[in-house]
């Protein structure tokens, strides 16, 4: 991001390219840059060699000037399918012949969140952490994934009113070196689950939900539903924000089992109050 770093970049751009028509420079998180890097690369950008090409990449393009925007086609690339990444996770281990799981690339190409950068950040990793076979249970212990489905087990605590057994999960998922963030991002993607279920019944195109998702959605109420999803999206927003991790998810348990949809008159008593 240095000033200087920028002016040895520029100062090699007027030489043509030994090899090939371009010269090809491609600044990855671009945005990274001090304003007076990008002060010093305006001119180029505006009027570059011919046998130079520029590709500026970046995951905030908000943070870039006018100025440089204004120079540049900007394409938005799309996050990949899942499936496409799993596709070509699978090619890079048998091209290395390397032996895996299925489901281990599963977990991987879904933890990417649709990048393909991160997919292979964390393929190196599993890679390294793995003896002679890449396992979906390592990949799993790699991601702070948790062996029992905690997601599914606090929502049916929730459910049936059950604070106590709440927290009681909590404290299995740390000594279970569990990542709260994940527990988490599953009790929303079941609650996406029981809101379609509640919306569509069985006539789904999506998903074919499991039978506890389906009982869930018969003891939630739609409001229900849509305010844990909204408590559960802001808890996910302020977490990192909480003393500690723990409590952060906590306070978020503990709203869910709390507040209630304003057209609901009834609510559960807190304990002071029993």
């Amino acid at each position: 991001t240095r000033v200087e770093d920028t002016r040895d970049l520029l100062d090699n751009i007027q030489y043509a390219p030994t090899n090939g028509r371009f010269k090809i420079y491609l600044i990855d998180e671009v945005h990274m840059l001090s304003q007076h890097s990008f002060n010093a690369l305006l001119k180029t950008l505006e009027e570059p060699p011919s046998h130079v090409k520029f590709i500026l990449a970046t995951t905030d393009p908000q943070k870039l000037p006018v100025t440089v925007l204004s120079r540049c086609l900007q394409f938005n690339l799309k996050h990949l399918p899942a499936e496409l990444i799993n596709q070509q996770l699978q090619l890079i281990l048998q091209e290395e012949r390397l032996d895996f799981e299925i489901q281990a690339l599963d977990i991987l190409a879904q933890a990417a969140r649709g990048s393909m950068r991160d997919a292979l950040s964390l393929l190196d990793q599993a890679i390294t952490s793995c003896e002679t076979k890449l396992l979906a249970s390592d990949v799993k212990i790699l991601l702070g994934h948790t062996q029992q489905d905690y997601a599914l087990l606090l929502l049916q605590a929730l459910a049936k009113q059950e604070a106590p057994t709440m927290l009681v999960l909590s404290q299995q998922i740390i000594a279970e070196g569990g990542n709260f963030q994940y527990v988490l991002d599953e009790m929303l993607n079941y609650l996406h689950q029981i809101t379609i279920y509640q919306c569509l019944g069985d006539n789904n195109p999506l998903i074919s939900p499991k039978a506890e998702i389906k009982e869930l959605a018969k003891q939630f109420s739609a409001e229900d539903t849509q305010l844990f999803y909204q408590i559960g999206i802001k808890g996910r927003e302020e977490m990192h924000l909480a003393p500690t991790l723990a409590i952060g998810f906590n306070m978020t348990m503990l709203r869910m089992y709390t507040f209630k949809p304003a057209s609901h008159v009834t609510t559960p008593p807190l304990a002071f109050e029993q």
